[in-house]
Formats: structure tokens, sequence, C-alpha cells
């Protein structure tokens, strides 16, 4: 259930319960294998990113993180990497039928102009103050749900990060929703370029403004196919870490599995 302002408020699957597993991921965060899943997720979003913008230099991002031997400087790529990737953004112009306040036309950043104060990005973001961003925050709660039933489905913990604090909640499940980004992003730049939108698509209240579904429709099933073989190969280096792992490793988000997995139980509530 995400909520109109783009909030993810509860969702509902099976947990695959794996004790080994999560005591295993518990301890990858200070290790060289968080810091390799790390930087698998934010490698992958950078490439990804070129499905937006085709000329986008990835390659050059990449090397950077690859140089990085901390989590603080891989966030510190991640944030160099976001700010001169959404300052194309700027190029792109909505359309309505209608009159509407010159500004919701247009994308200015992704903090919140209610939130330039704010430390954390998670925070900064919220309370849109223009279509596209209010569009960006509901389509990314939708890819976040996703990604935490994926997590459910192969018996990771959502809550326990490795690049994201703790202090969040569903911490893993916003380090495994960076590969999904590009997606959303794509997807919402498609309906900035493709679509008129009408001042009913949005709804303005006091924090902020929130996408409606009308304008958003549903991206749920598109990115469960951007997670699957993501969160399966993190899935993987997690359980590389445990000694003498007898269980063959459960693949069930690709391929028939995958389907039989969303078919029995795994859904947005």
């Amino acid at each position: 259930m995400v909520n109109p302002e783009g909030e993810l408020m509860s969702t509902s699957a099976q947990s695959m319960r794996d004790t080994k597993l999560h005591s295993a991921q518990a301890c990858v965060r200070d290790s060289s294998v968080g810091l390799d899943i790390t930087k698998y997720l934010l490698a992958a979003k950078f490439l990804g990113h070129t499905q937006v913008i085709p000329e986008w230099d990835a390659a050059t991002w990449i090397h950077r993180l690859d140089g990085c031997t901390t989590q603080r400087q891989c966030r510190s790529v991640e944030a160099e990497e976001a700010r001169a990737y959404f300052d194309s953004w700027r190029l792109l112009e909505l359309q309505f039928d209608g009159q509407v306040p010159y500004h919701w036309r247009f994308f200015d950043s992704r903090t919140s102009e209610l939130n330039h104060n704010a430390n954390a990005k998670q925070t900064a973001n919220r309370n849109a103050t223009n279509p596209t961003n209010a569009m960006l925050n509901y389509c990314y709660e939708v890819a976040k749900a996703e990604t935490v039933l994926a997590c459910y489905v192969t018996g990771i913990d959502p809550n326990s990060g490795v690049c994201h604090s703790d202090d969040y909640l569903r911490s893993m499940a916003l380090d495994l929703v960076e590969v999904a980004r590009p997606s959303v992003e794509a997807y919402v730049s498609h309906l900035i370029t493709n679509r008129t939108f009408k001042r009913t698509d949005f709804v303005e209240k006091g924090l902020g403004r929130g996408a409606s579904a009308a304008a958003t429709d549903q991206r749920a099933t598109r990115t469960a196919v951007d997670l699957a073989e993501h969160v399966e190969h993190v899935r993987k280096l997690i359980n590389g870490t445990v000694k003498e792992w007898k269980r063959a490793d459960s693949t069930r988000l690709t391929g028939t599995n995958g389907r039989e997995g969303r078919h029995n139980g795994h859904h947005v509530a």
C-alpha cells in the first residue's frame, strides 16, 4: 500500500524464514562482502541511467566507484553521480491540458523546496513541490514495496541494510531498490515526454504534491522483473560468507519459480 504522497505504508507476503542467512546478512555491513554488494548495486544503477540518457557516461562513474574502499566513499560517489544525472532533467517540460502554476511544468532538483535543511537524502526528497518529483516519489515507493516482497521471497531481511543505515525503515530494501530506480526514471521520463497531463492528475496538499494513480499507473510487475536477478545475486554473495554452506541457493524470482512465487501470496496488499 502506497499513499498519495508516495510513502510505503505496508506490504504483505509470506516470509521465507532463514536464520543462517539473516545472521550472515547482519555481519556483512562492515566486511569486504558488504562493500562488494554496495558497489554491485550502485554500478547497476549507474549503468541503468543510460536507459534515460543514452549518452550518459556510466563507465566513468563506475570506475570511480571501483576505487572506493569504504561505504562512505561509495555514498559520496553516488551523491555526485545523482546530482550530475538529475541536472539533465531540467530540460524536461511537462505539458498540461489547461492552466497550471508555472513551476508545475519544470523540474528543478530532487530536493523538495520544503526540505532544504534536511540532512538525510530520504527526508530531503519527500513532500514534492512539483509534479515530476511527485511521480518519481510515488513510483519509487511502488518499487520499494516490490523490493520488500522480493526480500521476503528469497529469505533476505529487508530491514538489515549494507549501504543504508539500519536507522532507515527497510534499509536493505533501500539498498536493493537502487537497481530499479533507472527503470522508474525511464518510465516517468517517458510519461513527461509523451503525455499531456491534467491538473487533476496531481493533488496539492499542505506538505507538497502527490501524484495520483491516474498519472503513474502501476509499476509493480515491471519492477519485479528488474529486481529479480540482482536480489538473487546479493543473496548468493551473503550466502558465500557462511562457512560450509550445505544448502543450494534458492532461485525463486526469475523464470517459472519467480512467477509462481508472485502468485503464491507475494503481492502488494
